[in-house]
């Protein structure tokens, strides 16, 4: 009877001893509770537009949006709710041009032989704040494709 007696009472102190020795392990250098490191780092979402050519200009690139990803709808609602949305297009890792014509410039094909009604395709990675912090909306284009549609019935470029 004594050795249960014994045994209840140091299961006892045993835990009124680890919560107080736990309540003091997490701080920082001047006594407080140390903050969380969940909002450091934001969360990284895709982020996916198809449209057609509107313009470019310097290195903003001008899309009429026909269709986006979830993401891409949330952004654009926000920041573009009444205009076609501008992307700026200097550290794209990969640029594409399918059908378009070194027509412009003499250095090769770029944005400025595409046309008014070629179709893009645009992926890029969506910084947003995790849920509860605070912080900035970032976009990062990774990459564009530009493509030409083609004219008749045969598939055959003109």
């Amino acid at each position: 009877m004594r050795m249960r007696v014994l045994l209840a009472a140091l299961a006892a102190a045993a835990l009124l001893v680890v919560p107080v020795a736990g309540a003091d392990a997490k701080t920082n250098g001047d006594g407080g509770p140390t903050k969380s490191k969940k909002c450091k780092k934001p969360k990284q979402v895709g982020f996916k537009v198809k449209g057609d050519f509107v313009d470019f200009a310097g290195t903003e690139l001008t899309v009429d949006v026909i269709r986006a990803n979830r993401h891409a709808d949330d952004w654009l609602a926000e920041f573009f709710p009444s205009s076609d949305p501008t992307f700026d297009a200097t550290g794209v890792e990969k640029i594409k041009f399918v059908g378009v014509t070194d027509d412009v410039a003499p250095d090769g094909v770029g944005f400025e032989d595409a046309e008014v009604g070629d179709r893009v395709k645009l992926k890029a990675k969506l910084a947003l704040p995790k849920r509860g912090c605070e912080g900035e909306v970032e976009l990062t284009v990774k990459k564009i494709k530009v493509k030409r549609p083609n004219d008749n019935a045969t598939g055959q470029r003109p």
